[in-house]
Formats: C-alpha cells, sequence, structure tokens
C-alpha cells in the first residue's frame, strides 16, 4: 500500500477516535456533575439535548470537516498521480510507436538490399548460363566474336584490354549464333542498375562497395567492345571515376606503345 494511504486510514482512525474520545469525555463530565439516572421529566430531557448537542455538534462538525480535507486531499495526489501515469503511459507510447517505426523502415530497408542482391545473384547466375554468348570486337587486326567467358576471364589483363577495340565495319563478317549482344548489354545494365540502387540506400553502402569493387574491371572490359551504350563512368562516384579513369590511361598508354611498334 503507498505511503499516502497508509497516512490517510491512520489519519481516519485518529479522528475516529477522537470522535469517540469526545462523545466518551461529554458523558462522563456530564455524569460526574450530574446524578447519572433516568428521569422522567420532558425539561430534564431536553436540557441533557442541549447539552449532548451544544458540546459534541461543533467538535463532531470540525473531526468530520477535517475527513473530508484528508478525503479531498488524497483524491488530488490520486488524481496527480494518474496525470503523471497518463503522461508516462504517452510518452511509452509515443517511444514504442517510433521503436514500430523505426522496426518497420529497418524491414523495409532490409527487404530493399534484399531485392537488389537477390537481382545481382540471378544476373550472375544469367553470367554462369550465357558464358558461351559472345560480343563482337577487333583484338588486334582480328575481327573476333570473344565469348562472355573470355572477356570476363581476361578482364583484369591490362595488355588484353588494351588490344580490344569495337568493331566499326562487319562487312563479310561471319555471323555467329551465339552472338546476342542485346541481350548481354541488358544483362549489363540490370547489374550496373542494381549496383547503382544499393548505393542510394545508407544502410547498403558496404554492399554497394564490395559489388562495385567485384564487377568494375567486368564493366571496363565490357566497355571497351562498345556494347555499352550509356555513360556508366559518369555514374560512379569519385574516388571509382578516378580509378576507372587511371585505368583507361594505362590501357592508352599500352595501346600507344602497340602503334609505336
Amino acid at each position: 500500500m503507498p505511503i499516502t494511504d497508509r497516512k490517510f486510514v491512520f489519519s481516519l482512525k485518529a479522528i475516529f477516535w477522537s470522535a469517540a474520545a469526545a462523545i466518551a469525555t461529554t458523558f462522563v463530565f456530564y455524569a460526574w456533575n450530574f446524578p447519572f439516572e433516568l428521569s422522567h421529566e420532558h425539561q430534564r430531557w431536553a436540557e441533557f439535548g442541549d447539552y449532548i448537542g451544544g458540546t459534541l455538534s461543533p467538535i463532531l462538525s470540525f473531526l468530520g470537516l477535517l475527513a473530508i480535507l484528508l478525503t479531498v486531499v488524497l483524491q488530488s495526489k490520486s488524481l496527480r498521480i494518474s496525470q503523471d501515469d497518463l503522461r508516462l503511459t504517452r510518452a511509452e507510447l509515443s517511444e514504442t510507436a517510433k521503436a514500430s517505426s523505426s522496426q518497420a523502415e529497418h524491414f523495409k530497408t532490409k527487404a530493399k538490399i534484399d531485392d537488389c542482391e537477390s537481382v545481382i545473384q540471378n544476373i550472375e547466375s544469367e553470367f554462369a548460363r550465357i558464358k558461351d554468348w559472345a560480343i563482337r570486337c577487333t583484338l588486334g587486326d582480328s575481327v573476333l566474336h570473344l565469348s562472355l567467358e573470355q572477356i570476363l576471364a581476361k578482364s583484369h589483363d591490362l595488355d588484353f584490354l588494351a588490344r580490344i577495340r569495337p568493331v566499326s565495319d562487319l562487312q563479310g563478317d561471319e555471323i555467329n549464333p551465339e552472338l546476342r549482344e542485346d541481350e548481354i548489354r541488358r544483362l549489363i545494365f540490370l547489374m550496373h542498375f542494381q549496383i547503382k540502387s544499393l548505393k542510394n540506400i545508407p544502410e547498403a553502402q558496404e554492399r554497394h562497395k564490395y559489388y562495385q569493387t567485384k564487377y568494375l574491371w567486368v564493366f571496363i572490359a565490357i566497355n571497351l567492345t562498345g556494347i555499352i551504350d550509356w555513360d556508366w563512368i559518369g555514374m560512379l562516384e569519385d574516388d571509382y571515376k578516378d580509378y576507372v579513369n587511371n585505368i583507361t590511361s594505362q590501357i592508352d598508354s599500352f595501346q600507344n606503345q602497340e602503334a609505336n611498334f
């Protein structure tokens, strides 16, 4: 039981016993000063009633007022406690709502990241499936149909990259049934788009860097074949853009050396 309730009960008991003591004292004083015997006269009962009423009424009224005041005080305290509890409940509900909203946003963000990674993994599976599909390009002085697997396998070979050129004239070029550049271009675009989507999610920056680094050389190699028809380099962050420009400069240097020979 709260301390305020104990004090309230104690105070009510004190008032009750005070009232009982006042009543008892009133009767004792009367009996002490007047013979204690029952009277058959109306006048004597009237005088006794006036004595009891005149003596006890102010005392009992005062004690009753005290009891009422105590009740009001306790109710006021209870009301304040209820208001405080209500404020705390509102604050807790607000925090719970914020936590729920944050959790929902977290799950929503995680779902976005999972969706992007799922698409990337599907594209990786497609790369494995279409590894024999060919891309037209020139390698040195020869026009070749290099498979996607060949290009990806040598995507870190600067000497190989320096000799790749887009095909500008295909007259007399033999048609390869595995030549599906449009579909390869579509997959490369989807891969680039999904990696770019991860960059737009603050919580996915590490995953974005991982895939960007993993496929940066792939984009460079495929770009040299001429089938990438969008400004993918311009969409990179400055550090990656500088890295690609540095690789491009090295490739140009290799090409200049080859031309001098």
